[in-house]
């Protein structure tokens, strides 16, 4: 899911809004337009490409509409909508995760994951 939404979220940007951003940048943002079929250039959710756009583009505005996008990645709130919510998968695996510490014998899955570790238990990590 959250590769589908790195794959189909586009943020085409228009051709005033490029300040700060090196040739190589907006070759690839071209090459990702030229890949959907799409006009001028765009930013993808691709580390490579959404990253150097977040550090170097001078429009602070786009910046955030990119961020978002960015942290939105999985939360089915993207370009792929309802079919890429990850919200639900992530409630069963922490359901599945405190059955299996419980059916082991211990209070939660923090207290099954830190007995190995040095640390042992979590009221010893919130101390650290």
């Amino acid at each position: 899911n959250l590769l589908a939404d790195e794959r189909d979220s586009v943020l085409p940007v228009a051709d005033d809004r490029l300040a700060g951003l090196p040739d190589w940048l907006l070759g690839a943002m071209r090459a990702a337009a030229r890949e959907r079929g799409l006009p001028g250039q765009v930013v993808t959710l691709s580390r490579s490409l959404i990253m150097p756009f977040l550090e170097l583009a001078d429009d602070r505005a786009l910046r955030e509409t990119a961020l978002a996008a960015w942290a939105a990645r999985g939360s089915g709130q993207g370009a792929g909508g309802g079919a890429t919510d990850n919200r639900g998968v992530v409630t069963e695996i922490l359901a599945l995760r405190h059955e299996m510490a419980r059916l082991l014998g211990y209070a939660d899955f923090a207290s099954f994951r830190l007995e190995p570790e040095m640390a042992r238990d979590a009221a010893r990590v919130e101390d650290l």
